[in-house]
């Protein structure tokens, strides 16, 4: 039982991860651009005035309201990808995902959240059986050691207790071997 709300609760906050990859204009890096975790704040609560007088001049209020937007539609296609219902997208959401575009984010979304799932039980069976899944759904042709799954599971698993989520991928490919691009951005 606690593995499958420990799984279902991870969903939630794992499906978003493909989204901002999904909207073709612009960019939704908040970081460097605009200052980072004040914008993000302010997005949220969706007011420009939480901005201080610095990041209102470096990000119109034309932005963020679009920045805002995409937030507001990055939430409903999570909602969507959660239900595993592709009817829940607006129409211009689905003007811009396939429904077979859609059925991999839920794949993905479903495998990075029993991964991190394993890692934060640290059961290992459950780990192998997550990152074969992954693999078999890719039709990976690169074969996965025990060895090679044993070593990452331990990685992971010391990582994850002393930073209390999965790493971050900061360029190359060091986890997008096992958990495809861009794995590990902040799920907890």
């Amino acid at each position: 039982m606690k593995t499958t709300v420990t799984f279902t609760i991870l969903l939630a906050g794992i499906a978003s991860v493909g989204f901002f990859t999904l909207v073709p204009s612009g960019s939704f890096a908040l970081d460097g651009q605009w200052g980072g975790e004040e914008v993000r704040a302010a997005v949220e609560v969706g007011s420009y005035e939480a901005l201080s007088v610095e990041a209102q001049e470096k990000i119109s209020e034309e932005k963020f309201t679009e920045l805002v937007e995409r937030a507001v539609q990055k939430e409903a296609v999570q909602s969507a990808v959660e239900a595993n219902d592709y009817s829940l997208l607006s129409v211009e959401a689905q003007e811009k995902i396939s429904e077979e575009r859609f059925e991999k984010m839920v794949t993905k979304s479903e495998h990075k959240a029993a991964i991190l799932a394993a890692v934060q039980n640290d059961d290992y069976a459950w780990f192998q059986a997550a990152v074969i899944a992954k693999h078999e759904s890719k039709d990976c042709n690169k074969e996965l050691t025990d060895e090679d799954m044993q070593e990452k599971f331990s990685e992971l698993t010391t990582y994850y207790a002393e930073n209390g989520e999965l790493p971050q991928k900061k360029g190359g490919k060091k986890w997008s071997k096992w958990f495809g691009k861009g794995f590990g951005r902040g799920q907890k």
